[in-house]
């Protein structure tokens, strides 16, 4: 787990995972068929500015496994990555760490020069900096849909298609991902394959049809062009007011039906979101 572990070894020198998965080559047994890292499967897609969550979870553990060290492909121009979170499990540290959370300056490698070759890099460790104590390992598989290992926040800068996929190359390495677990003392790689990789459509924002400046103008109280929230709480701020009473006015009555109530917030919310033609 590379430079991210000696980071740990300032911190904890007893933890015999800290000190030897400093090693550029890891112990290798036959791992078992399937023990694998894995993000959400499937297609996402996600508007152009605006987050996208990622799961990354493990399947069926060979051994139990004392820790992980995740290294995820991605694309640089089309994101941003903006968290890294722990999933609920025992595995209690991210790594690199700065105070208690995951170091994204060191944990993030976005490639100017080449954003495809970017890299999300990080491990997940059975061992709690806040006490000092080695954690329980894990010994069962976690969907990274309903029970994620780790989540990934990525923030979508720019529109098209890209993919997120977990490298590994089964040699053994500490340059790619790796599922450790601590046999007869020795740090081993059990990790068999990786998961299957994550494809990502952005979509641009939708830009509404502008309304007629004849329609709008009924439904744009505070004359700014546009059918916002300001437009309905003028409905609003006249709830239940009738024909005849102090602050009824025939043009928040959107129905004509002499009150003013839910039916006509309910004819201007399906304008919400609306400009005017010529803004």
């Amino acid at each position: 787990m590379r430079k991210k572990i000696s980071y740990f070894c300032a911190v904890c020198l007893i933890f015999v995972l800290v000190v030897a998965t400093t090693r550029n080559i890891f112990s290798q047994q036959a791992p078992a068929s399937g023990t694998t890292i894995l993000l959400d499967s499937g297609n996402h897609s996600v508007n152009n500015g605006q987050n996208l969550t990622v799961g990354l979870g493990m399947t069926n553990p060979s051994q139990p496994v004392s820790g992980i060290d995740a290294v995820i492909g991605y694309d640089s121009s089309f994101f941003d990555v903006v968290d890294i979170s722990l999933g609920n499990t025992s595995l209690k540290t991210l790594a690199p760490l700065s105070g208690n959370d995951i170091d994204l300056a060191k944990a993030v490698k976005a490639d100017t020069a080449n954003p495809p070759s970017s890299l999300i890099d990080f491990g997940i460790l059975s061992f709690d900096t806040s006490n000092n104590q080695i954690t329980q390992t894990l010994s069962t598989s976690y969907d990274p849909l309903t029970n994620p290992i780790a989540t990934i926040v990525l923030h979508a800068k720019k529109e098209g298609t890209t993919s997120l996929d977990i490298k590994f190359d089964g040699n053994g390495k500490s340059t790619d991902s790796n599922i450790v677990s601590i046999i007869s003392g020795v740090p081993t790689d059990i990790m068999s394959s990786p998961g299957d990789k994550l494809d990502i459509s952005i979509s641009p924002v939708a830009t509404p049809t502008p309304l007629p400046l004849s329609e709008c103008v009924k439904y744009d109280f505070d004359s700014d062009l546009k059918i916002s929230v300001t437009d309905i709480m003028q409905i609003a701020a006249r709830w239940n007011q009738k024909t005849g009473d102090t602050r009824y006015e025939a043009k928040y009555d959107l129905n004509s039906d002499g009150v003013i109530s839910i039916l006509d917030i309910q004819k201007i919310a399906s304008k919400w979101g609306a400009v005017c033609a010529g803004n």
